[in-house]
């Protein structure tokens, strides 16, 4: 299998030209520019008060962020299923909701959200939903702007104001330009893909519905078959997410081989993003050890994705299952094995998407009576 040529660093590097350049402002204008009859004292002061203030206004803007997906989604037709900020992740089960701990490597938040099946590509609403986030950006922004307009020049409260709005205003830009950021595709390539093809609005919709009946407890072989219509490896977005849920349905179903040949297609699209090249590396390994392929390609595998692992295994549930896999089957280590076997065991309990935790459960039954 080739391996996936690395993406080039110059979006990372904009991003952070653009971070440079607004802290250089803001330093130059907010402390150097400050009132020089300030003693030291003082204006150290301001200074830890500003940067606590840019710290403070960026999770705030997160928050804002995703409270404005939810806001538009509900608007629009949608359906809550989660609300994360940082770890911090708000569920919607059977009508209740509960407090989890989540993490999606190069995301500082989610609102996960689901609607009815739409036939029709034309009448599903999506632009409000992704643009929901930078828009209650954007408004915040105007907001504080404009309340600093009015406010004494020279005063503490000013500049906080300000440095509120500015980041806020650097919140949306991130959001609404669109671009890849730490390998995942921000909401404006998100609105653009779906504006460019009617088709794929329909694609990323029922992705959206696969995980809001995960997220209720059904499992990816559970669901009706014409969800996944569409799915194709060497697609966009849409369709390479689908065929990826589609591999991942051939996996809970013990169909390794199948798997794997779907997920090796999809590691030859050129335009697949970081974090979903790293998943199916992950997903490509646990196949591999349960064919028993090669040596070879199975410690090529784990080259790639040990520290994608490392980062991800405290929240997700199909690292500790893989990693049980590599000590218990292809390392046969038992101490290792059985760390992670419990592992899986206390986390599936109550684990953020009960859907996967189920199908997790069944390979983990599948692995003791075969192996």
């Amino acid at each position: 299998m080739a391996k996936k040529k690395k993406r080039s660093p110059l979006a990372g590097m904009a991003v952070g030209m653009i971070c440079g350049a607004i802290a250089g402002l803001f330093i130059a204008k907010f402390l150097l520019g400050n009132d020089s009859s300030k003693n030291k004292d003082t204006a150290l002061i301001f200074a830890v008060l500003d940067i606590f203030t840019i710290f403070i206004a960026y999770i705030l803007g997160i928050i804002i962020h995703e409270s404005g997906h939810l806001v538009m989604g509900l608007l629009t037709g949608y359906k809550f299923v989660s609300f994360r900020i940082g770890t911090f992740t708000i569920v919607k089960r059977d009508g209740k909701l509960s407090v989890n701990r989540f993490k999606v490597v190069g995301t500082a938040g989610q609102c996960l959200m689901t609607h009815d099946i739409v036939d029709s590509p034309e009448d599903i609403p999506y632009f409000w939903y992704h643009a929901g986030g930078g828009l209650f950006n954007i408004l915040t922004a105007v907001i504080m702007g404009s309340v600093s307009l009015i406010l004494k020049d020279g005063s503490q409260v000013k500049t906080i104001v300000s440095l509120i709005a500015v980041v806020s205003l650097f919140i949306a830009l991130l959001n609404l330009i669109p671009m890849k950021l730490s390998g995942v595709q921000n909401d404006g390539a998100n609105i653009l893909l779906q504006l460019r093809s009617p088709e794929e609005r329909k694609y990323l919709l029922n992705g959206l519905i696969i995980a809001g009946n995960m997220y209720q407890g059904k499992t990816l072989y559970e669901l009706p078959e014409k969800l996944f219509d569409g799915a194709d490896a060497a697609g966009d977005l849409g369709k390479v997410q689908l065929a990826i849920d589609k591999a991942g349905r051939s996996a809970d179903l013990f169909d390794f081989e199948t798997a794997r040949d779907m997920y090796e297609r999809i590691l030859e699209n050129d335009s697949l993003v970081e974090i979903l090249a790293n998943e199916c590396r992950c997903e490509l390994m646990f196949c591999y050890i349960m064919l028993g392929e090669s040596k070879e390609k199975i410690d090529e595998l784990y080259d790639d994705v040990k520290k994608y692992i490392a980062q991800t295994e405290k929240f997700m549930l199909s690292k500790t299952l893989i990693m049980y896999v590599y000590y218990y089957i292809y390392k046969k280590d038992k101490t290792n094995a059985d760390k992670y076997c419990s592992l899986t065991d206390t986390m599936s309990e109550n684990y953020v998407c009960p859907g996967e935790a189920k199908a997790v459960k069944g390979t983990l039954e599948y692995i003791k009576q075969n192996y």
